[in-house]
């Protein structure tokens, strides 16, 4: 009696094993296509919130850097989206400016990009490990995507 007792968990060990050998080498593309699959979706829910987080710590970067730098010319910048690419080296930021696009006011910020990108660092160095290149566009890209 002690026998089959421990030669019954081992045949049904064996039996399993077995099954699962012939499933995955009849189904082995099933297997990678559902891996892959469920790793894309894991990536777009890490870039749904690392989206979020970045478009609130650039916004406000934005924000208190054209205000103290702007004092002349009253603009408002606005956020209006990011993109961040699958391998987390490029952020397009979607802007407008308001009561009209300026074309210095754009190069302007286009040209400080490295600049808010430190301060960026400087605010989410604990919270990501690497901090993607940040590419300014107006925002009437967004609306020709639309149409």
């Amino acid at each position: 009696m002690q026998v089959y007792n421990i030669i019954s968990p081992i045949t049904n060990f064996l039996k399993v094993f077995s099954f699962y050998t012939l499933f995955y080498k009849k189904n082995k593309l099933f297997l990678i296509q559902l891996i892959d699959e469920i790793m894309r979706e894991m990536s777009l829910i890490r870039n749904k919130k690392l989206s979020s987080i970045f478009f609130m710590e650039i916004s406000e970067i934005l924000n208190e850097e054209i205000r103290c730098s702007q004092s002349a010319n009253k603009f408002l910048v606005t956020l209006m989206k990011i993109h961040i690419t699958p391998d987390m080296n490029l952020i397009k930021v979607y802007i407008s400016i308001y009561p009209f696009l300026d074309k210095k006011m754009l190069r302007s910020i286009r040209s400080q990009s490295k600049f808010y990108r430190k301060l960026l660092y400087k605010r989410m160095r604990y919270r990501v490990k690497k901090i993607p290149k940040l590419d300014f566009c107006p925002a009437i890209q967004i609306q020709n995507l639309i149409d």
